[in-house]
């Protein structure tokens, strides 16, 4: 299990640091609307959110009434990312495992069946 748990791990980080990289460099490409045009199309703008997992802009006159639009998985996703990448004994515990397994030191474990309560 704690091999699941690293490799799972290893995959946030991975996520997390391209997301630090595309905010680095200007931010995320991402569509623009008015506020007025989502309003008007609301469904079909959420829906091609929620389908395309990509985020939505929405723009005001006002720069800081903007706001942006994500798919809740992708959101879930990136708040994780950020509290594994707060946490220095966890990311010292992934830089580990990623560093043995780079020197082909990792070990294959067996999961272990948790029954449902």
């Amino acid at each position: 299990m704690e091999a699941l748990c690293l490799q799972s791990l290893v995959r946030f980080r991975t996520i997390a640091l391209s997301y630090k990289n595309l905010y680095k460099y200007g931010g995320l490409a991402m569509e623009a609307v008015a506020y007025s045009t989502f309003r008007k199309d609301l469904r079909a703008y959420l829906d091609k959110t929620r389908d395309d997992a990509t985020p939505l802009l929405v723009t005001s006159k006002d720069p800081s009434a903007n706001v942006v639009v994500m798919n809740a998985m992708d959101y879930d996703n990136l708040i994780e990312n950020l509290e594994v990448q707060s946490n220095a004994r966890l990311m010292s515990k992934i830089e580990r495992g990623m560093k043995q397994f780079a020197e082909e030191r990792g070990a294959n474990h067996e999961l272990i069946e948790v029954e449902d309560a």
